[in-house]
This record gives C-alpha cells, structure tokens and sequence, in this order.
C-alpha cells in the first residue's frame, strides 16, 4: 500500500476510528453501525464480508484490517503504513511488561544511521530495547532524520526526548521516570539494571 494513496490514507483512518469506536463505545456502535458492518470488522481475514470492506474503505490490503488495532494508539497512522526502509526482529518469547502499578526497567541502546543521507555516515541504523533485563526488540534501518546537504545544523545527537506520545484518549495517563541515565558509550551508565 501506498502511503501517498490518499483513497487508501482515507480508509486506513476511518477503520481505525470504526476500531475506537467499537471499543469505547459498543453499545453505540452495535446500535448504529449495521450488522453487515460489525460482521466485517470482526470476520477472520479472507471472508467475503472483509473483502468487501476493505474494497470499500480503498485498500488494496485487506489484511490491514486485521492488524489495524495493533495501531489504534497512533495518531497519523497512515505514516506507518506502506513499504518501509526498517527491519523488526521481536524476540517472540519476551513481551513488554504490563507497567500498570509497577516499576518497569527499561534499556535503549540507539544508534541513528540512513542509508539515504546526502552527508555524514550512509548506514543503517539501529535501535534495541530491553525490559527488565529481557531483550524484546531490535529495529535496523533507516532511523534519525535524513542528513541534507543544504542543511545548517550541526551534526550531534541523537537527543533525548520522551513524553507520552499517542492518539489523544478520554481518560488520564500519567508516566513517571526516575533514575535515568544516558551516555555515549555502555560503560559510562549508571549500574541501575543490567540488560541480557
């Protein structure tokens, strides 16, 4: 799918706002959405009904409808659709922890690179997370802003930056940090958690 289809940009957002709305509002939805709708959205992928569906909704992909939830948080979805110059290797047996009342140790280790910049090194980059000690994902590819010729900023970074960055909800979310540690090189951190 292309992300500058703006039939197939259309359709990706609508699924996901018929998405939220089954969820935080079933009792609206199962009133007004029509059963041929709600069969749709809820059919494994391959039944006729979700082809349909996502014929009319413009995309090519039907299976994007089946994996439209995991993207319910995000806010500009479209930009996460399409091909993609980056590369997920989940560990399959170790998922993030549930965070809700508890301390969660996190560990990135970030190493920006492009395959596209016009300046500076031309490599992939790399990301890899760890939770509480258990490595759960390393992403390679194209990560960091391209680095233009033209541009007048100093090469540095990457920066750190966090928040709670998702699709505006109804009720509240708090984040807290504590002991954080950043530095150039693994043997410069703080001992606050080991990572595998």
């Amino acid at each position: 799918m292309n992300r500058d289809d703006q039939q197939a940009v259309q359709g990706v957002q609508s699924l996901q706002s018929l998405e939220t709305m089954l969820k935080r509002q079933p009792d609206f939805a199962k009133q007004f959405l029509s059963p041929a709708l709600q069969k749709a959205l809820q059919s494994p992928d391959g039944e006729p009904e979700r082809k349909r569906l996502a014929e009319t909704l413009g995309l090519t992909d039907s299976s994007l409808l089946s994996r439209s939830s995991e993207f319910a948080f995000v806010a500009e979805p479209e930009k996460y659709i399409g091909p993609a110059a980056i590369e997920i290797i989940s560990e399959a047996q170790n998922r993030l922890p549930d965070p809700t009342g508890k301390w969660v140790d996190m560990i990135y280790r970030v190493q920006p690179g492009r395959i596209d910049n016009e300046i500076g090194p031309r490599r992939k980059g790399e990301i890899v997370i760890w939770a509480n000690g258990k490595k759960i994902v390393t992403v390679r590819g194209n990560i960091g802003a391209t680095l233009k010729k033209e541009s007048k900023l100093e090469l540095s970074g990457p920066y750190f930056k966090f928040g709670i960055y998702r699709k505006r909800v109804s009720e509240d979310l708090s984040l807290h940090l504590d002991e954080f540690s950043q530095a150039p090189k693994r043997y410069e951190l703080s001992k606050l958690c080991s990572a595998k």
